[in-house]
């Protein structure tokens, strides 16, 4: 009796698990988490462990971007993009906020013998995407695919820790020339497919995230406003698709500041329905096997 009614609860709490969630709600950011690095602290291949961490502060660096545009020279549903560069990190916020909003002093992770700040630097390259949609006076665009690599840069020594790819989402921009534009902002997913030298990240317990992060479960969502250097228009086009050429294209110089945090990917609505219902079937048939 007591099971039969403990499957009717946990049925009741996956269907309203399903009602309560918005599909737009498909990651959840983690909370306190740790960062394992190699020598940050006095520039050894020793490791170590940044605690207690609400998202890490992204600045610096720059992107070179290729965007397709029309004759007019202004972008169009469809057009494609690639990107290649990288941006920087120093320091980190604590922890003092549920979600996406922790802010406060900023730490560093340390300064070398060099006298220069230890830095994770976030490189990425052969990032791609399309214009998905023209608002206004700007447009929406989504990212596909690329690849990146976070290199930990201590005492003028650069050791790659991490790697993965470009996994999705996108972002907006207010002008109608490039991707980026002066008050764009991109939110990307990249998963971790491989760490080296000691690099970890862990939740607020210690426990290691390396197995979430391998299933998919757990990914990195770097979150930028993007601003506008210059650029150039390039006659002779540029390639995207593994080979198309399109003219005209325009290439800019992008920088970016912003945040990086950690995510958990949460079980879709209809997922949640499905075990919903598969609980009351259990139940249903837990009952006619009592019944009879």
């Amino acid at each position: 009796m007591k099971s039969t009614t403990a499957l009717r609860a946990l049925a009741a709490a996956a269907v309203m698990a399903c009602v309560s969630v918005p599909a737009s709600a498909a990651y959840q950011v983690l909370d306190g988490w740790q960062i394992t690095v190699p020598g940050f602290a006095h520039g050894s291949p020793a490791t170590d462990t940044y605690t207690n961490i609400g998202h890490l502060v992204l600045g610096g660096g720059t992107a070179t971007v290729s965007q397709q545009v029309n004759g007019s020279g202004n972008v169009f549903t469809g057009a494609q993009f690639s990107e290649t560069g990288m941006i920087n990190s120093i320091a980190y916020v604590n922890e003092n906020c549920v979600g996406n909003c922790d802010n406060g002093v900023q730490k560093i992770f340390g300064v070398g013998p060099d006298g220069q700040a230890y830095t994770l630097e976030l490189a990425f390259s052969n990032v791609s995407g399309f214009v998905d949609s023209l608002i206004g006076s700007g447009f929406h665009y989504t990212f596909l695919t690329g690849g990146y690599s976070l290199i930990a840069i201590v005492n003028g020594v650069s050791t790659t820790v991490a790697g993965g790819s470009i996994i999705g989402l996108g972002g907006d921009t207010n002008t109608t020339n490039v991707i980026g534009g002066t008050t764009g902002s991109s939110t990307v997913l990249a998963n971790v497919a491989n760490q080296l030298f000691g690099f970890d990240v862990a939740d607020s317990t210690g426990t290691s995230l390396s197995a979430g992060f391998a299933s998919g479960q757990y990914l990195l969502q770097a979150t930028t406003t993007n601003t506008l250097n210059g650029g150039s228009v390039v006659g002779g086009g540029c390639t995207f698709d593994g080979g198309a050429t399109f003219v005209p294209c325009v290439n800019v110089q992008v920088t970016s500041e912003g945040a990086l945090n950690v995510v958990k990917k949460l079980p879709e609505p209809g997922s949640l329905a499905l075990i919903g219902l598969a609980l009351a079937g259990a139940g249903a048939a837990r009952r006619r096997k009592t019944q009879a």
